[in-house]
């Protein structure tokens, strides 16, 4: 069979190959077919055991027509199907399974191919093929556990993917269909777009129609022109294993001599990586490592026969299943991080994947969009998170609430480094520089199967084929580390998507989704300023202590070093890192302008416009080795003398939020203006709301309002009802926008080991995922009661 060519079976009692152009059904052009060298995977998720659940959509066909006897023995109960993958050319469903044997043990993991006729998907209906799938003799049992939801799901993806490489190629063996019964040489009708639609309880027009609820247009009708593009399912997955991942060997897929050895060092390199090239190297190596490790226990042959089956058709199961085979349970460290994953992936917040077959664009890869795509995975979705920078690089350190320090702890926090594995020692002190966070939250990442792109930029979205939307992405750097964004630079296929790209994002621009500044409760300007010096770790480094001081409880202590420095302060918090002395504080406006660190003159917003950066040096310089805690050594000369980066100075007088954090787009269809494509677009981190950082509001607002997001998404997936996903967001922002350290008591409820992904679980008076919405007038309060 030549490349390109669509194998039907033929004759359906000799299985003979296809002879006439009838039975070939048409032919994939590699050039024109939407999946990239012909290869396209959805789904991803894993099943419970059992297989009551399908995580990913399915794909079916009617294979080569013979059926089964109408005998109910003929359905073997004992197979479990686990993943799903798709191939286009030839189109072929992939199933991975597990079958009990004799002894009540499952089987070790096999693959079920079934051969899908392309002219057979376009002509028939979905529930006749899926109706001939569950009669077939040989793919019934295989099947089982399979719902038919996902089915249609997987078909209508095919059949539009389909018809999209037929209306290419009209000359390449095209099979004719009722909805393409029209000539080719007939002049097609061009579509104008609309506006979109802005779904929100704010922003809907009074005579726009209320939608009912349900997922609208996924039957994918033919259009005018479709776009190519790629979904970059086992982006990483491919990089691990390609020549470029592997820096000391010339050829694509060299195993080691002895396929377990190295193994544990493979583990503890990753578990210990630094920075994103040392995680980038880490992790491909022990993939390859754990691949060549189990291809090893089933013997060279049948191990190769594996990968070829498992990589080259596309299975989607998460690194994190590969390597936890692999790697075991015997050190200790790894089986603590297997815990804690499995814990997560079995939280009733994720039961059922909501979001199984859904596409999701996250972009920004700082902690709070990290966290987002662990979220919207561990819910069903296959997640693409975007970062315009290749490296983890902000030093300053983040004060950390309680529940966020335990939330870290359960993503491995205390197995996985940085932060080191002492991290929560002192509880009164609890911290973490922002790049640390970012390399622990893109470990889990990357083992669950999150594709996370650097030197990648979000250029914007618009309306696509199907139900869904396209987003735009250029690749800014080709020397980032992992695998580069497709040259394509199209996502397609997306229903969700996020920004966490800082408050003057890309995502809150280009989709009109508008901010607002709020003035802070003080007529003084509040400024933060932030300073950082190496830390060498000798003993007078070693017998310091980190602390925090208000002036209101140490007035004289701070008089003093108003006195010997010039600078007056109202607080002050040192950190110490392994790699850091880390201090925050806030001065005043008076006392700048004094040390000639500002102009008297500079208007209100302007101030930092007249920063002298070589003054602020020399004073904070002072402040730092001024006597805190006399008890402790002095700051040693040597350490000040190694500042890491100039000292910062910010004004909170002003801070940024969103006016609506979440909106669902609806547009015509780029193929079908009687299709409506639907995009829930949200906001997290800083593009959400700008936090004035010296309270640690910053990190515990950003994961809180991750998981107000995902849970929405969850909600929107599960009703189809934009605006009940609208006002499940809204009820949780109006109580975010009032935590602070003061009121936490009053917005938060008492016991945060209760705290889920639902809001209800975490706010005192937001709305659950099942409550009735309020009016969006209506003020934030108790429920009331029933």
């Amino acid at each position: 069979m030549t490349e390109g060519e669509t194998y039907s079976s033929g004759n359906p009692q000799s299985g003979s190959p296809p002879t006439t152009p009838d039975q070939i059904g048409f032919q994939l052009v590699k050039a024109t077919s939407p999946p990239q060298d012909g290869l396209k995977v959805f789904g991803g998720a894993q099943f419970p055991e059992g297989g009551s659940h399908l995580g990913s959509y399915m794909q079916d066909g009617s294979g080569d027509g013979a059926e089964a006897p109408a005998s109910p023995g003929r359905v073997e109960p004992e197979i479990w199907p686990m993943q799903l993958g798709l191939r286009y050319q030839p189109p072929m469903l992939v199933i991975q399974y597990m079958k009990v044997v004799e002894s009540g043990m499952p089987s070790e993991r096999a693959v079920h191919k079934v051969p899908l006729d392309s002219g057979k998907v376009l002509r028939y209906k979905t529930k006749d093929l899926i109706a001939a799938l569950r009669r077939h003799a040989r793919h019934a049992s295989f099947l089982l556990n399979v719902e038919d939801e996902q089915l249609k799901n997987l078909l209508r993806r095919l059949r539009t993917a389909l018809k999209a490489v037929d209306a290419a190629e009209p000359d390449k063996g095209g099979v004719p269909h009722a909805s393409m019964s029209r000539s080719h040489s007939q002049p097609q009708r061009t579509v104008e777009p609309e506006k979109p639609r802005f779904v929100t309880s704010a922003h809907r027009s009074s005579d726009e129609p209320k939608k009912a609820k349900g997922r609208p247009g996924r039957d994918g009708k033919r259009g005018v022109e479709t776009k190519k593009g790629n979904w970059p399912s086992n982006a990483w997955t491919h990089w691990s294993f390609s020549a470029k991942s592997c820096k000391t060997s010339e050829t694509q897929f060299e195993a080691p001599s002895s396929p377990t050895a190295g193994l544990k060092e493979a583990f503890e390199s990753f578990r210990t990586s630094r920075g994103t090239d040392g995680i980038a190297e880490s992790f491909a190596r022990l993939l390859r490592d754990s691949w060549s490790a189990t291809a090893a226990t089933k013997g060279a042959k049948d191990g190769a026969q594996g990968f070829e089956a498992c990589f080259l058709d596309g299975m989607v199961a998460p690194p994190l299943e590969t390597i936890r085979t692999a790697v075991g349970t015997q050190q200790r460290l790894a089986r603590v991080l297997w815990e804690l994953l499995e814990a997560r992936q079995t939280s009733k917040d994720y039961l059922g994947l909501p979001l199984a077959g859904k596409r999701a664009v996250v972009v920004g890869a700082g902690p709070t969009g990290l966290r987002c795509a662990l979220d919207l995975r561990l819910l069903g979705a296959e997640v693409v998170v975007v970062e315009r920078r290749v490296q983890f690089e902000r030093i300053n350190r983040l004060h950390l609430w309680k529940w966020v320090g335990e939330d870290l702890k359960g993503w491995g926090a205390k197995v996985l480094e940085p932060p080191e594995l002492s991290f929560g020692a002192n509880p009164d002190f609890l911290h973490i520089g922002i790049a640390e966070l970012q390399m622990l939250l893109l470990k889990p990442a990357l083992l669950l199967g999150v594709q996370v792109f650097f030197g990648a930029e979000f250029r914007g979205a618009q309306p696509g084929a199907d139900d869904a939307w396209e987003v735009n992405v250029a690749s800014i750097d080709q020397d980032a580390p992992g695998p580069k964004f497709p040259a394509a630079g199209l996502l397609t296929g997306v229903s969700i998507l996020v920004g966490a790209d800082g408050p003057r994002g890309a995502v809150a621009s280009a989709l009109a989704m508008p901010v607002q500044e709020t003035n802070g409760l003080r007529k003084e300007a509040a400024l933060g300023l932030v300073v950082n010096f190496a830390n060498g770790q000798s003993a007078a480094e070693k017998g310091r202590r980190p602390f925090s001081l208000a002036r209101q409880f140490y007035e004289s202590l701070f008089t003093e070093c108003e006195q010997q420095t010039g600078l007056a302060l109202e607080n002050i918090v040192c950190y110490i890192a392994s790699q850091t002395h880390y201090f925050v504080m806030t001065p005043t406006r008076k006392s700048l302008v004094s040390a000639g660190i500002v102009s008297a003159d500079a208007p209100d917003g302007k101030l930092l416009a007249s920063l002298n950066q070589a003054r602020l040096a020399e004073v904070v310089r002072e402040v730092a080795a001024f006597r805190w805690r006399t008890e402790d050594p002095a700051m040693p000369l040597e350490a000040l003398d190694r500042p890491v980066g100039p000292p910062a100075l910010f004004d909170f007088s002003k801070t940024r939020r969103a006016s609506a954090g979440l909106r669902v787009l609806e547009a015509p269809s780029s193929t079908d203006a009687e299709t409506t494509s639907r995009l829930l677009v949200g906001l997290c981190g800083d593009a959400l709301i700008e936090p004035f950082w010296p309270e640690g509001l910053g990190i515990v607002r950003g994961f809180f309002g991750a998981m107000d997001l995902a849970s929405s998404c969850k909600v929107w997936s599960e009703t189809g009802d934009a605006e009940a996903a609208v006002s499940h967001f809204e009820s949780a922002f109006s109580q975010l926008k009032s935590l602070a350290g003061k009121t936490r008591a009053a917005v938060l409820k008492p016991d945060d080991k209760t705290f889920g992904l639902d809001p209800s679980s975490r706010y005192r008076f937001a709305a659950g995922a099942g409550a009735t919405r309020r009016a969006s007038s209506a003020p934030a309060g108790p429920r009331a009661k029933p």
